[in-house]
């Protein structure tokens, strides 16, 4: 069964200039994903996203365009292993996401992650549903700038969900960073998401 992880990243984007189109979405596709049980800053565990790949990017009345290649990097450290016997769950804290220039090295993006929560969807297509914070340090994307704290949320579809976090996965990430939408958009596209895996199980 091919194994394929999707990740979507909700994140705060504002204009640095009221003349410049703000950026309604940052789009990075076919990152090597994987999680290791042992390691991280509490000894039991370390989800890590990291490659390169083409950066699109949309902005506000514009197509997606290719904006060029970048380096991805994200790590957070499994901090607690809330899995039930009927479903794999865990709490993330801590770790950084960076964006870099290929070419030239430059960063593009960094900062920290606050927390992720994980929690794993049984079924024909397995996957995870997860949502956090993240805080932005630093900005460069054509004069654009990002306020601190960042909402997170990805979904992770995976080959065989594992039981509980003490097994090792590895996949692909297609990551999507995306403004931050109200408190109540939130919550609906939670359920979406949601959605969104339980048809992908089905249509398989």
């Amino acid at each position: 069964m091919k194994t394929a992880w999707a990740l979507v990243f909700i994140i705060l984007l504002s204009p640095l200039a009221a003349t410049a189109a703000p950026i309604v979405l940052i789009d990075l596709t076919t990152l090597p994903t994987s999680f290791d049980p042992s390691g991280g800053d509490y000894d039991i565990g370390i989800l890590t996203v990291e490659g390169s790949t083409p950066m699109i990017i949309e902005r506000q009345g514009l197509p997606p365009a290719y904006d060029r290649d970048v380096d991805f990097l994200m790590t957070s450290s499994l901090f607690s292993d809330d899995s039930s016997v009927v479903m794999p769950a865990g709490t993330f804290l801590g770790g950084q996401l960076t964006i870099a220039d290929s070419v030239t090295q430059q960063a593009l993006l960094t900062g920290s992650i606050h927390d992720i929560e994980i929690v794993g969807i049984p079924g024909d297509e397995p996957s995870f549903v997860a949502v956090g914070y993240f805080q932005v340090a630093f900005v460069d994307l054509d004069g654009y700038d990002l306020p601190l704290g960042e909402f997170i949320q990805f979904v992770v579809d995976v080959g065989t969900l594992p039981p509980d976090f003490t097994y090792s996965w590895s996949g692909v990430s297609d990551i999507k960073i995306t403004p931050v939408p109200e408190p109540a958009t939130i919550a609906l596209i939670a359920m979406g998401i949601a959605g969104i895996a339980v048809k992908r199980r089905r249509r398989s």
